[in-house]
């Protein structure tokens, strides 16, 4: 009996494939997670978007890193996560957790493209925004890894203050010192406030 022919196998990388599973719903890609090595993926070199790498750090120190990338498992590169992918690789993370998903060149291209666009698109409530910015200022280190600051928090408040009592803050020359400490300034140091500079 002459033996069979198989049929060559592509390389893979990361993670093993999962199983076939009929009861996988149609439409949900083939995936499976796994905490990799942060080198053995890599960010995908047609990625458009510039991201805040300071606000993506700033929120792994404060935060940790949660989630996990999502990379095409043929090539390895990240199709959605690539600045966090960068980000951690700049805070010293050894490991990061994964997603490897198959799907073909023309399919990773067009998830690399919404994940970036669907954000673009996106707006804020911003009545609950302001309330969970509130919370959050209250708590143990303010507003950090948040990615707002004190005077989004502000902006943001002045929306929901009934007409007429939106008036400029009156000098508070007497407390100065105490203020200076509190947001951190120092004298010679250069603001951006929109279109102003301070």
């Amino acid at each position: 009996m002459a033996a069979k022919s198989k049929k060559p196998v592509k390389p893979r990388v990361g993670g093993k494939k999962p199983a076939k599973n009929p009861s996988v719903q149609a439409g949900v890609v083939s995936q499976d997670y796994s905490v990799v090595d942060i080198h053995s993926v890599k960010p995908h070199p047609r990625n458009a978007r510039k991201g805040n790498l300071k606000v993506i750090e700033e929120s792994i120190t404060e935060n940790r890193f949660y989630g996990a990338v999502v990379v095409q498992r043929s090539t390895g590169h990240i199709i959605a996560g690539n600045h966090r992918w960068i980000a951690a690789k700049e805070k010293g993370l050894k490991k990061i957790p994964a997603i490897f998903v198959d799907v073909d060149d023309a399919r990773a291209l067009k998830i690399l493209t919404v994940d970036n666009r669907a954000n673009d698109l996106a707006g804020y409530d911003d009545e609950i925004l302001a309330s969970v910015l509130k919370e959050v200022a209250r708590g143990q280190g303010g507003l950090i890894g948040t990615g707002f600051g004190d005077l989004d928090l502000a902006r943001l408040l002045r929306q929901f203050e009934p007409a007429g009592t939106q008036v400029d803050a009156e000098p508070q020359i007497d407390r100065a010192e105490e203020l200076r400490k509190e947001w951190k300034v120092e004298t010679g140091q250069l603001w951006q406030l929109g279109e102003h500079r301070l």
